[in-house]
């Protein structure tokens, strides 16, 4: 009869409509980690702030929200919302994710009610895996590489630490001829669909020390430069 009662309490504590789900009681002491199928999630001793039935398992994308170019499948890792001292690591398996060498991928956790692109990188297995500070769903996006890059950057007062505004910046180098913006209120710049390689930003020239700086750029990829400028705003 306990037998019985345990079965049904474990039953009850699996996320509805998920298939491959698998728990650990993880120690918060000590840490641990679950694996579902070829899926795992690795918890650091001490991540967890008391003891807990961690579980990870898949579901359909349809139970959370759409995502462009998101796989059917998500992961989801229970209990959701669990806030995480020291995050951990998931690692999704390659055949989860599909897909070739020509594409793009990309890992989103859903937070505040919106899927958040996440930092991944590649496993042995060409899997992938990335770190995580709460518990919540996963999904995998799978898009044709890009051909292009960009620069979103940032530019102050060296003597201030403050942003320097409305200050036109040029670009030039692959193909691009004094490409020029001007930066925000918040000394934030940037350049969008740029051809992969060298690039050289000046600014400042009417001021005592302006700036050259070089810039690389790769596909698919956001350079993401800060510079100063010699002075204050004041």
């Amino acid at each position: 009869m306990k037998r019985l009662i345990l079965l049904f309490a474990l039953l009850l504590a699996l996320p509805m409509g998920c298939s491959d789900a698998a728990g650990n009681l993880i120690q918060a002491s000590e840490g641990g980690s679950v694996s579902s199928g070829t899926h795992s999630v690795e918890i650091p001793a001490g991540s967890l702030t008391e003891d807990t039935e961690v579980s990870i398992a898949t579901a359909d994308i349809t139970t959370v929200g759409a995502l462009e170019n998101a796989r059917d499948n998500i992961l989801l890792l229970e209990p959701e919302g669990t806030r995480l001292e020291t995050a951990a690591t998931v690692e999704i398996d390659a055949s989860f994710i599909d897909a070739d060498a020509t594409q793009q991928v990309r890992i989103f956790q859903f937070g505040d009610g919106e899927w958040i692109p996440q930092e991944s990188s590649e496993t042995s297995g060409g899997g992938r895996s990335v770190s995580v500070t709460y518990f919540a769903p996963l999904a995998v996006v799978v898009e044709d590489a890009a051909s292009t890059g960009s620069i979103r950057g940032t530019l102050i007062w060296n003597g201030s630490g403050e942003p320097v505004t409305e200050q036109e910046l040029i670009l030039n180098g692959e193909g691009v001829t004094d490409l020029s913006t001007t930066t925000d209120a918040e000394g934030v710049f940037s350049f969008a669909e740029l051809e992969p390689g060298t690039y050289t930003l000046t600014g400042g020239a009417l001021i005592e020390c302006p700036i050259t700086e070089t810039i690389t750029v790769a596909a698919g990829e956001q350079s993401t430069p800060a510079f100063s400028l010699c002075g204050s705003s004041s």
